[in-house]
């Protein structure tokens, strides 16, 4: 989820990969995410939504629609407030 965002801003993905935790999908999942960002990410960019009301935004803007993750509690990350 993160690391999809991550790429679409075109932010170059740093990540640290447990061998043993590799599988298929997360193997598919970074080469499309570095793909992403080598390609500067989504055209015009992405931008939070709703990042006034939450410290862990769900909604974000993207030149394909709105984007959707849900990564904290309804009121933002755990375990901080607003």
């Amino acid at each position: 989820m993160s690391l999809d965002l991550v790429a679409r801003s075109g932010t170059a993905p740093f990540v640290s990969v447990d061998p043993a935790a590799r599988t298929s999908r997360s193997d598919r999942d970074l080469t499309e995410a570095v793909r992403t960002a080598l390609d500067r990410g989504s055209p015009g960019g992405s931008a939070a939504l709703d990042w006034q009301s939450t410290t862990a935004p769900r909604y974000w803007r993207s030149a394909t629609g709105t984007l959707t993750y849900d990564w904290g509690r309804e009121w933002g990350a755990w375990p901080l407030t607003v």
